[in-house]
């Protein structure tokens, strides 16, 4: 009984980004668009203590992030200047 839909879809997305960067819970809710940096190929979180890191993307990750953001572009977002 699998679920889907745009609600299952980001949360497939947030499990893949979570477990392909190592970043922290708290780092993945506070993810925007404009912190996923495709052309430089990582992500830019707020991490402990106020600073901010870079966490790699790799080519599998920053392919479901742009298709995810496309389809969540697609249903009236503001998602697709990020792709």
């Amino acid at each position: 009984n699998a679920r889907r839909g745009p609600e299952a879809d980001r949360d497939r997305v947030m499990l893949l980004v979570f477990l392909g960067t190592g970043i922290r819970l708290r780092e993945l809710v506070g993810l925007n668009v404009g912190d996923v940096l495709f052309d430089d190929k990582h992500l830019r979180v707020q991490a402990k203590g106020g600073r901010v890191a870079t966490r790699f993307l790799n080519s599998q990750l920053r392919r479901e992030l742009r298709r995810y953001l496309r389809a969540r572009a697609g249903a009236g977002s503001d998602a697709a200047r990020a792709c």
